[in-house]
């Protein structure tokens, strides 16, 4: 729900709701619990600030002081320990507690899931993972989550009609026919059936489909199509508030386009700040940053913050090594290109 260009709306109605909620029953620990997930939800994927995981802890707390071993509290304390403080193990914990308790119960089966990808035990996430869709076949997220982890494991034939099977369940998330369409190029290079997926239901307004003719047009190397299409890009779109400013002063310099009237690199540094003073350990804008910073020729100033990066993403076996692959870009920028090569073999 984050990713609709409500999204800032949506927060604040499912909050207002839940506080509501316990404020007419501060004894509703399923709304407690609820609550402290939405909140530690919020952080990982949308708004990583101290205020936002505060709110996820003082919930959980109120659900803890009900009951601590209920199974939706233990699961609301794995969801704080695993999407705010990265404890995999500890979440890990809580969620098997809850799946003790709750047999069969799909989202405790996920919640376990996603944490042995965190880890990097790809076997048993997809088992695990698979046992759920099986409980659960008209789940679009399971369906979407098994895509995705195909596709990570270069099993594009079985990630392609998993993706469909979850736009059939999900068909107004436009992300999940974008991601097919990527899974095409992943797989086969073919960027004219990407861009066929694409258009043949195209969506203006939807960040997602702005997304994929911005990417098909950059993959065919026509820069003024693929700059019309940045140019679209909202100015409150999840997770970063000026993305337009970003992608068309970043988009400019690395293709060397004479475009009068676009933001400057100065301009995206500004935004990217912002970002970064609201979520500090967020390592996506800090590698943005690095990009940044090698365009304008700050070579070393670059590095040091790719690595920041790459090591605020550490824990992460999953998402983690994307991060890499930014420092490999910023190496490659800075004209350090063994230590490029170096860093892409470590992927």
């Amino acid at each position: 729900d984050y990713e609709n260009e409500n999204w800032r709306e949506y927060d604040r109605r499912h909050v207002a709701m839940l506080e509501e909620v316990v404020a007419l029953d501060p004894d509703f620990l399923e709304a407690w619990a609820d609550l402290s997930t939405h909140h530690s939800g919020w952080y990982m994927e949308v708004e990583q600030t101290e205020e936002r995981l505060t709110k996820s802890r003082e919930a959980l707390q109120k659900a803890e002081a009900i009951d601590p071993s209920h199974p939706q509290t233990h699961l609301a304390r794995g969801d704080y320990l695993y999407r705010g403080l990265r404890e995999y193990d500890r979440a890990l914990e809580h969620y098997q507690t809850a799946l003790r308790l709750m047999p069969n119960d799909t989202r405790a089966m996920e919640s376990i899931a996603y944490i042995y990808r965190r880890q990097g035990k790809m076997d048993q996430h997809l088992e695990q993972l698979e046992a759920a869709f099986r409980l659960d076949p008209q789940s679009a997220n399971i369906a979407a989550n098994l895509a995705l982890s195909y596709r990570a494991k270069r099993r594009c034939d079985v990630a392609i009609p998993m993706y469909e099977r979850a736009e059939e369940l999900n068909p107004n998330n436009y992300r999940l026919r974008l991601n097919r369409a990527m899974s095409m190029v992943a797989w086969k290079g073919d960027v004219a059936a990407a861009r066929q997926i694409i258009e043949e239901k195209p969506k203006p307004g939807d960040i997602w489909y702005t997304v994929g003719m911005l990417i098909v047009h950059l993959l065919d190397r026509e820069y003024s199509e693929a700059l019309g299409w940045a140019r679209q890009f909202a100015h409150n779109t999840p997770p970063l508030p000026d993305l337009s400013t970003i992608v068309v002063a970043h988009m400019v310099a690395q293709h060397d386009l004479d475009v009068p009237d676009t933001p400057s690199l100065d301009d995206a540094a500004r935004a990217i700040q912002q970002d970064i003073e609201e979520s500090p350990s967020n390592s996506g804008s800090r590698a943005r940053m690095a990009v940044n910073l090698a365009l304008r020729g700050e070579f070393d100033a670059a590095v040091q913050e790719a690595r920041l990066a790459v090591d605020l993403a550490a824990k992460d076996a999953f998402s983690g090594p994307g991060e890499l692959d930014e420092l490999a870009e910023v190496y490659v920028l800075s004209g350090r290109h063994d230590e490029a090569i170096d860093t892409l073999d470590r992927l």
